[in-house]
């Protein structure tokens, strides 16, 4: 064991290999959260969007929104779900525009 707690990790993306496996977290957490998933739905952080296409599954959901600050993971998300509405922005400056707020 290390002091570095992301030693292992070998890319900035090492979890979603492990996340792509994790079937019953995700359809746990989406259990979880099934009463609040309907209408329109605001995804942040959406990474890759291993959980953004269980959403796009869900028959409550009328609209996704998602937003990923990290373009890569952008890039993967758009080629995984070419059709899917995503932001390539942190949610606070995404915040800030439709305010009209200036940092």
């Amino acid at each position: 064991m290390t002091d570095q707690p992301n030693a292992m990790a070998q890319t900035a993306d090492f979890e979603f290999a492990a996340l792509n496996e994790a079937k019953n977290y995700r359809l746990a957490l989406l259990r979880d959260f099934e009463k609040q998933l309907r209408g329109n739905v605001l995804e942040v952080g959406a990474g890759i969007g291993q959980i953004t296409s269980e959403l796009l599954q869900k028959p409550a959901i009328t609209h996704l929104l998602s937003i990923e600050p990290d373009k890569d993971f952008c890039a993967q998300l758009r080629a995984r779900l070419p059709q899917h509405n995503l932001l390539e922005e942190q949610w606070a400056t995404c915040r800030r525009r439709r305010s009209g707020m200036r940092s």
